[in-house]
């Protein structure tokens, strides 16, 4: 097993990590490429549709999916990111948490009947693991619905509009700060935002300022991410207003 990083959601770079490893002495046969389709920290989104197609260039890579922070949120019924693209020759499974948007705990794997088989007789994490209870799934399954339904879309689109709210408000605040302010927020069109407030003890005291004013908002401090990257990290609900 070799592994091979790259950095984050840079194409070139995995289309040089592909090419060295198949240049390596070592015989590579099917390379697997773990991502997420949304980043927990950042609230940024794969370049799938880039990423498939170095797959299909190598002719035996295939991409593994974390859909964690798009289960329920986005895509058609709230089946994930990979949903809305026509990459499924490339996607070796993709992997749906029960947490999150559906509010239960477990999860699943979406694959073949041949990669389920394979993980059902090779994948000792599931093997030794007890199973969920009947009523859990069958909770799951009922949340899962529910999301998928028409007042699911509806609360998805009320979610859209949150988040367009809730960027030009963060904007707009940020415009008013020092030009030479440190505090900067990252791009993304997903439910999670990242305002960068570099060092612990700042990030810190403005959580709890905000916290005190009714927020509910969490400050993320190394080695969760890297030092000076540090940030609060904002996470937009249909029913917030």
């Amino acid at each position: 097993k070799i592994t091979q990083p790259f950095n984050h959601n840079c194409i070139s770079e995995l289309s040089k990590a592909i090419k060295s490893l198949r240049s390596s002495a070592q015989q590579v046969n099917t390379i697997f490429i773990f991502i997420e389709s949304i980043y927990s920290m950042d609230g940024d989104a794969a370049p799938l549709i880039e990423f498939a197609q170095i797959c299909r260039s190598d002719g035996n890579a295939c991409l593994i999916i974390d859909e964690a922070h798009s289960t329920g949120i986005l895509g058609t019924q709230g089946r994930g990111v990979t949903s809305t693209f026509d990459i499924s020759d490339v996607v070796l499974c993709c992997v749906y948490t029960f947490g999150k948007a559906l509010g239960c705990h477990g999860a699943l794997v979406a694959s073949s009947e041949t990669v389920a088989n394979y993980l059902e007789n090779y994948a000792q994490p599931l093997i030794y693991a007890t199973a969920p209870a009947p009523a859990a799934s069958r909770l799951a399954l009922c949340c899962y619905q529910a999301v998928a339904s028409d007042h699911g879309d509806l609360a998805r689109a009320q979610l859209d509009r949150v988040i367009l709210t809730l960027r030009q408000a963060l904007t707009d605040v940020l415009q008013h700060l020092a030009p030479t302010s440190s505090i900067r927020l990252l791009p993304s069109d997903s439910p999670i935002h990242a305002l960068l407030v570099p060092g612990a003890t700042r990030v810190v005291s403005l959580a709890t300022c905000l916290q005190d004013s009714g927020f509910d908002v969490r400050p993320i401090r190394a080695p969760t991410v890297k030092p000076g990257t540090e940030r609060i990290r904002i996470v937009a609900h249909a029913h917030n207003t």
